[in-house]
């Protein structure tokens, strides 16, 4: 009897017609079985035909539905918004070693993974890929093979802990290479580095960055090796990035020897330490074209941390012409030594947050500070302990504005809009808080004292809303705007 031979795991009808009689037997076969194999070997080639044109019109009915589906009916540049809405850090995936956490890709990679037209506007959208986390070899090779499908801008975030390092060393070299290499489409830098690490990223990278738009500097790593007389970062290798707008300055200290930079318009700067009043000043001056300026908590250090060839004491507080906006969160009394009597001629937004009761200095700033307009005085969420003391600090700037100045006419007179934003609501007392009764005792007088002064408020912004018979007394005389969801920016 003939052996039939079949395939491992083959279907069963597969199985009966896979039939091998072998070359001798093949060759004495009557023509009716020879008919029959043909048949065979063609059913076969049909049935694979058919099967592939079955695929082709599944994905063919699919892509028609797909078209009269509400989400394919939104325009691309709604659909890059609602990407935008949930923008992750772009890093691999954990190893498969850590199965005990769940850790699911970056948003927009999954995204980019849904659709043909999905796909192609993820990769043009650069927000969605404005964060590509490298500390190391791994994460590099994750963001190196994006990069190499994107045609959109990006930004990076280097992690690395310390550049003297044997792991480190030649990993910054490979990174330097590859920012090179995209140095015409990244605009986002951000260094969580050593000094010694920003210093010798800068050293190696030697071309410049034209498309680079902000950079942010935030020292969260601290170096094994520290050295008070290492050399540290001053600005190089920014001098020909000629498009930078933006630095956040965040856990650093301020170089001492910033280069000119006439391009960047916005600066901030959160727990920040620098050498003296005069060194913040002598920064301001490298920003001569400043419109956005916030401090939030920058204090000064008097050792011997700082080392500049720079005299200080020569440095006269900047004007800053073209300062439009100024946020001062915390204790702004290092700002106040060199600004107090300073004049920003355009500056028309001012934010206090958090900020101690107001004392000669501050009241001084105030009173020179005509061109402002629209002045927000925010709360945010603190211990028991610090609500008396700020809500006393709120009411302090209003009473202090409610005054007239020296000349009799009424303290920064272009004033029109004023937010009050206190965040800290305390759900146990009342489950609708209302603001602070002193907080509102001074916004009643305030708005009453500028009228009399000729100055009128036109709008009031509120949150928590105000009680119903202050609101009564003031609805006539103001466009109030209650809200008990506002949250400060």
């Amino acid at each position: 009897m003939p052996r039939r031979t079949a395939q491992k795991g083959a279907p069963p009808v597969a199985r009966e017609l896979d039939i091998n009689f072998g070359e001798r037997w093949h060759s004495k076969s009557p023509a009716r079985e020879l008919d029959l194999i043909d048949t065979i070997s063609k059913t076969k080639l049909d049935i694979q035909r058919l099967t592939t044109f079955l695929k082709q019109s599944e994905d063919a009915l699919f892509s028609e539905r797909s078209r009269r589906a509400p989400i394919s009916r939104i325009p691309d540049d709604i659909l890059t918004m609602i990407f935008e809405v949930k923008v992750d850090e772009l890093r691999p995936s954990q190893t498969a070693t850590r199965r005990l956490e769940q850790h699911s890709p970056p948003r927009q990679l999954v995204c980019s993974q849904v659709s043909r037209r999905w796909r192609q506007v993820a990769f043009r959208t650069s927000s969605l890929w404005s964060c590509f986390v490298i500390h190391n070899t791994r994460s590099l090779e994750f963001a190196l093979s994006i990069l190499s499908k994107l045609t959109c801008r990006f930004g990076l975030a280097l992690g690395l802990k310390c550049s003297v390092t044997k792991t480190a060393g030649p990993l910054l070299q490979r990174i330097a290479s590859t920012v090179s290499r995209y140095r015409n489409r990244m605009v986002r830098l951000r260094f969580e580095m050593c000094d010694h690490a920003i210093l010798n990223f800068a050293l190696i990278l030697k071309l410049p960055m034209p498309s680079l738009t902000e950079l942010e500097c935030n020292r969260s790593h601290y170096c094994n090796f520290y050295d008070r007389a290492a050399p540290r970062w001053q600005g190089q290798g920014l001098q020909h990035a000629t498009g930078l707008l933006q630095i956040n300055f965040l856990v650093c200290n301020l170089p001492t020897d910033f280069p000119l930079m006439p391009s960047i318009s916005r600066i901030s700067f959160q727990d920040v330490t620098c050498a003296s009043a005069k060194h913040l000043c002598f920064f301001l001056t490298r920003v001569p074209n400043l419109q956005q300026l916030r401090f939030e908590r920058i204090s000064a250090s008097y050792g011997n941390t700082f080392q500049s060839d720079v005299d200080y004491s020569r440095v006269d507080p900047p004007t800053l012409a073209k300062l439009h906006l100024l946020k001062l969160s915390g204790d702004p009394a290092l700002f106040l030594t060199s600004f107090s009597h300073v004049t920003f001629p355009r500056l028309q937004h001012l934010v206090l947050s958090q900020i101690p009761v107001p004392g000669p200095d501050m009241t001084s700033f105030l009173e020179k500070q005509n061109a402002v307009h629209s002045l927000a005085l925010l709360l945010p969420w603190r211990h028991t302990y610090d609500r008396p003391w700020s809500h006393k600090s709120m009411c302090g700037v209003l009473d202090h504005l409610a005054l007239p100045s020296p000349h009799g006419g009424p303290k920064c007179s272009a004033l029109s809009e004023i937010t009050i934003v206190d965040t800290w609501i305390d759900n146990r007392a009342t489950k609708h808080p209302t603001l602070n009764s002193e907080l509102s005792s001074s916004v009643v007088s305030f708005v009453e004292n500028r009228q009399r002064l000729q100055s009128p408020i036109s709008r009031i912004i509120v949150c928590p809303p105000l009680d119903d018979h202050v609101h009564d007394s003031l609805k006539d005389k103001v466009t109030l705007i209650c809200r008990a969801d506002l949250r400060p920016a």
